[in-house]
């Protein structure tokens, strides 16, 4: 499903679901993809109510083990959830920030934070082939968080490599924010700007998925030093084995990621910089 997070957005999510239900449509006829057309439907499910989902198929985190992982705030409601990459910088998606004129806030463990949002040059809508990627400078860094490095881009992301989801996902009427949830994940299937990641042995109902709130979170790999946030929840399948990741090994989003530094003078762990590496905290309890 699509994580939208305004009313306002409604509008995108008919005119996507219609794009890829008609692309689903043969010339010939209305032969539609039964799985393309099931997963559309739950999608716009999950994407109406006044109450969803956190991370599906997920399980509650140790906020201590993640205090990377912040929830995002506009017009004083929480709709996205956050990384910080850099001692004052976090990555979310471009659709939950693409109207500057809200301000934003980032909120650390009970502690907000006001953001100047950047969003990707590249961005179209989340139904589109777009980097839907943006950056938020903050007004101070957060005390006690240690930021979680982007991945350097020299391994690239490749089919059946085993991804971790986080994010806060709403799971109350209101669409106020949910508890942080994670969940282990494997990519299936890259393109230019996004790659695919689900359970390629669930059905299309079952699996690790996204839901409002979740956008814009990280999905983290292990590297040599330790975990590198790959990709920014982009988009996913409520109830499915499906969600879409902003892909940060590409080169449009490390180009993009480099301007904004040189612009904004800020540190981009993994980017401009290698900071220090950021341990599995999942085997340092072991």
């Amino acid at each position: 499903m699509p994580m939208l997070h305004t009313d306002d957005d409604r509008h995108g999510l008919w005119s996507g679901l219609g794009r890829r239900l008609a692309a689903a449509a043969t010339v010939r006829g209305v032969q539609i993809n039964l799985r393309v057309a099931l997963a559309m439907l739950i999608w716009l499910a999950c994407a109406i109510p006044p109450t969803a989902w956190a991370i599906v198929g997920g399980k509650l985190a140790r906020p201590a083990d993640w205090r990377a992982v912040a929830r995002l705030h506009t017009r004083d409601e929480q709709h996205c959830s956050a990384v910080l990459v850099g001692p004052r910088v976090v990555l979310t998606a471009a659709h939950c920030v693409a109207d500057p004129s809200h301000p934003t806030e980032v909120e650390f463990r009970g502690v907000r934070i006001r953001a100047r949002m950047i969003v990707s040059p590249d961005y179209a809508d989340p139904f589109l082939d777009g980097l839907d990627l943006a950056v938020g400078v903050l007004e101070l860094a957060p005390a006690g968080v240690t930021p979680i490095p982007v991945t350097d881009g020299v391994e690239v992301l490749r089919v059946g490599d085993a991804v971790t989801l986080l994010g806060f996902g709403c799971c109350s009427p209101g669409r106020e924010g949910g508890e942080l949830r994670i969940a282990n994940s494997e990519v299936l299937s890259v393109g230019d700007h996004f790659f695919d990641t689900g359970d390629p042995s669930a059905p299309v109902w079952e699996g690790p998925g996204l839901c409002y709130g979740d956008s814009g979170g990280p999905a983290l790999a292990p590297a040599a030093h330790g975990l590198r946030v790959v990709g920014v929840h982009s988009q996913g399948v409520s109830n499915a084995c499906i969600a879409k990741e902003a892909r940060l090994d590409s080169a449009t989003a490390r180009a993009f990621l480099r301007s904004v530094a040189v612009e904004q003078q800020v540190v981009i762990c993994g980017v401009t910089s290698p900071c220090a590496p950021s341990p599995d905290p999942r085997i340092r309890r072991r």
